[in-house]
């Protein structure tokens, strides 16, 4: 299959495409009409758009065509990006990322708690869109991890990629903890 098209199912499927979007997009592409013989453009072509629960019954039937790998990687790029560009899918994209962080793609998992820490905003000191800006500025790390490693490796699979811990403190947490020993905590 045709990475164009294998992009547009994708798109279709994480709802970056409307299905009307897909299908006009499908029909203007003459090219595929000669390449029905796949089993994936057929049915491409033959897919009722129309239909009740068609989001549903396209995800169900296309994403079959896709190894798990493969469209989790693509996922989590996306979504990265989209976090990067502030789309308005950002609660979406963190609670994907925070579910898929337990088992799936663990290298995500930190940024699923984000979800929590854009609930709790008005509570922290440095306000909602600190916290925003801080999302963005770690998911284009993440996604330049991600970049760089699988450039490196052609068999990368995102389920194993392992981010390198940072060790960050703010100034206001290691200045407080100098200032006196542990033994006078109470004071």
């Amino acid at each position: 299959m045709e990475q164009e098209v294998k992009n547009k199912i994708l798109m279709t499927i994480e709802d970056h495409l409307s299905l009307t979007e897909f299908e006009s997009w499908l029909y203007s592409q003459e090219h595929l009409l000669g390449k029905l013989n796949q089993d994936c453009i057929l049915e491409l072509f033959t897919f009722n758009y129309n239909q009740k629960g068609a989001r549903y019954e396209f995800k169900s039937t296309f994403l079959k065509y896709f190894d798990k790998e493969e469209f989790m990687l693509w996922k989590v790029k996306t979504n990265l990006q989209d976090l990067i560009d502030g789309r308005e899918t950002r609660d979406r994209i963190l609670n994907d990322f925070y579910t898929m962080g337990y088992d799936e793609v663990p290298c995500i998992q930190g940024l699923g708690y984000y979800i929590y820490e854009l609930e709790d905003a008005e509570y922290y000191r440095m306000g909602k869109q600190s916290v925003i800006e801080s999302l963005k500025k770690e998911a284009a790390e993440l996604l330049q991890e991600i970049l760089v490693e699988e450039s490196k490796n052609s068999e990368f699979k995102i389920s194993s990629f392992r981010r390198m811990p940072r060790l960050e403190f703010s100034a206001e947490v290691t200045t407080a903890n100098n200032s006196k020993g542990w033994w006078k905590f109470w004071k």
